[in-house]
């Protein structure tokens, strides 16, 4: 997700399954919204894709809140029912320069560099208050 805040920064809010490392991971601005630098970090919660079973519809819940300076604080991450937390607070605002917005994207990358999948995306729901 991405999201605009009121004082025009926008807070990346990134999550990903890695099969490299077999984390759930997180996005970081290491640097500043005005210089940012966009990191993955690894945390301790374990995730392995390629355990994951084929023709099958997954569920997956990320639970994460901002504050109003674009501090992220990523709370959980549950698939199938297995909860992981990750409870790691980190900086997520970038100047960007974007109108005001609330943005969804959604990825997938396989093993290396070659292959195909089929994905559905499925009754898809954002909470937000």
């Amino acid at each position: 997700m991405n999201q605009v805040m009121a004082n025009g920064q926008t807070v990346i809010y990134g999550v990903q399954c890695d099969g490299y490392s077999s984390t759930w991971d997180y996005t970081i601005n290491a640097g500043t919204p005005a210089a940012p630098v966009d990191q993955w970090i690894h945390s301790t919660a374990p995730c392995n894709p390629q355990q994951w079973a084929a023709d099958t519809w997954h569920h997956l819940v990320i639970n994460y809140s901002r504050d109003s300076a674009g501090n992220v604080t990523y709370r959980s991450v549950s698939l199938d029912g297995i909860l992981q937390q990750i409870n790691e607070t980190v900086p997520s605002a970038f100047a960007l320069g974007w109108g005001q917005v609330l943005l969804t994207n959604f990825q997938i990358d396989g093993m290396g560099g070659y292959g195909s999948a089929t994905v559905y995306l499925d009754q898809l729901t954002i909470t937000r208050w």
